[in-house]
């Protein structure tokens, strides 16, 4: 044997063990490097994308507080520019006449009216007002338009028209739920 033979043939076995060693540590460096990397990098954009989508929500939830605040502020000058004072609820036979007189006015005949219990709130008393009578439709409408206008805190609850139409002739009647929003007892006391 050739000296070149003799290096080959006590080479072999190094080469059997590279041949052998190579497959595993490309599986142990694949098992312990490649693939947790691939991992963590797939985490990684996992939490990217969790990033961005709470990002998207936080920019939305921001531009709703602006929205609503914005709103709030427009509110709030139109409640300081409002020029509208509650009376308090011990001037109900004032209120009443009133509306006795403007009900009239608009041809209506009213044949009842008066006060319910009047219920307490932080900000307004809610004074309940029941009127019933006689009057035309258009009496009737007409009335309704100048009472929001005349007195815009006194709201309708409830209306009821009634007819017959088999008598032409026969009046209209008449039935109004109002709701008149008095100044509470508290401030009321404090102005007197």
């Amino acid at each position: 044997m050739t000296r070149s033979q003799r290096s080959h043939a006590t080479c072999w076995p190094v080469h059997a063990i590279g041949a052998a060693v190579t497959p595993a540590l490309t599986g142990a460096g694949y098992l312990f490097a490649v693939q947790p990397l691939m991992q963590t990098q797939h985490e990684v954009a996992k939490q990217h994308q969790i990033l961005a989508e709470s990002r998207s929500k936080t920019a939305e939830a921001n531009e709703l507080i602006k929205q609503l605040r914005s709103e709030l502020a427009l509110l709030r000058d139109a409640a300081g520019a409002s020029t509208l004072t509650l009376l308090p609820s011990h001037h109900s036979n004032q209120r009443l006449a009133a509306l006795n007189e403007l009900a009239a006015s608009h041809g209506l005949a009213v044949e009842t009216v008066r006060t319910g219990t009047i219920e307490s709130g932080e900000r307004f008393e809610l004074v309940p007002i029941h009127l019933a009578g006689q009057g035309s439709y258009q009496a009737c409408t007409s009335f309704l338009h100048a009472l929001q206008k005349q007195y815009p805190d006194t709201g309708v609850t409830t209306l009821d028209l009634s007819d017959n139409p088999g008598d032409p002739t026969a009046a209209t009647t008449f039935t109004f739920d109002l709701t008149w929003y008095a100044a509470p007892a508290l401030s009321s006391a404090a102005k007197n």
